[in-house]
């Protein structure tokens, strides 16, 4: 009886063992598939944490209201933007017409002086592998570009909300998060997410740093 209850316990044992690794298995399989919804979520939390510091500081500082600090952030951005396109679009086709008129180009499109710069482009179109695999490939290339405009969509609405409600990120821990680990887990989340903010605005103003003496030099030579 006693050796019959020992291999009972061992088979037990075993048995949950064997579901412990099964439910991790399937937890890194569920984690691979909603791996763009998470990535969705990092760049959300790196937005928020970076953009919270300042939408109190503009609340505290000139006595606005939340929803008008987070509107003129955006408008911002927003604004920047534009400009950037406006200032680089013509740039960008001035420079795609003057590759379109090189005789390297016109003798790989099979083309003329005499096309239209769309003809050329649609040439050149032609010529790219990915855009030539009939209709699945157009239908991929126009679903991706989809997908990137439903991101951005998804994480503009997203940063928003969180950004509109005071501590939203630490609201939305809260609601997910079990009670019993939850003053430990806030506490780390905070201790990262100053540094990812802080991380984040530095790399912001690298970046304007960096293209502003990019301009300056470019601009001195012409």
């Amino acid at each position: 009886m006693e050796n019959q209850s020992v291999s009972r316990m061992k088979v037990d044992i075993s048995l949950a063992a064997i579901l412990k690794i099964l439910a991790v298995i399937l937890g890194l399989l569920f984690i691979v598939k909603i791996k763009d919804i998470l990535l969705l979520l990092f760049v959300v939390l790196i937005l928020v944490t970076a953009l919270s510091p300042i939408v109190d500081r503009l609340v505290k500082h000139f006595g606005i209201p939340r929803w008008l600090a987070v509107g003129l952030i955006f408008g911002g951005v927003g604004a920047i933007m534009l400009i950037m396109i406006w200032l680089i679009l013509p740039l960008m086709v001035s420079q795609i017409i003057d590759l379109l008129n090189q005789s390297q180009v016109q003798s790989l499109i099979g083309g003329s002086e005499s096309n239209s710069f769309i003809n050329d482009l649609q040439s050149l179109a032609g010529k790219i592998p990915g855009i030539t695999q009939g209709g699945s490939g157009v239908i991929s290339f126009f679903s991706t570009i989809l997908g990137g405009i439903v991101s951005v969509f998804t994480v503009v609405v997203l940063s928003l909300y969180l950004l509109l409600e005071e501590d939203g990120i630490k609201k939305f821990i809260h609601s997910i998060l079990p009670t019993k680990h939850k003053p430990q887990i806030v506490n780390t989340f905070h201790k990262i997410s100053l540094k990812m903010g802080s991380w984040f605005r530095g790399q912001l103003l690298l970046g304007l740093i960096i293209g502003l003496i990019s301009m300056v030099i470019l601009l001195a030579f012409g």
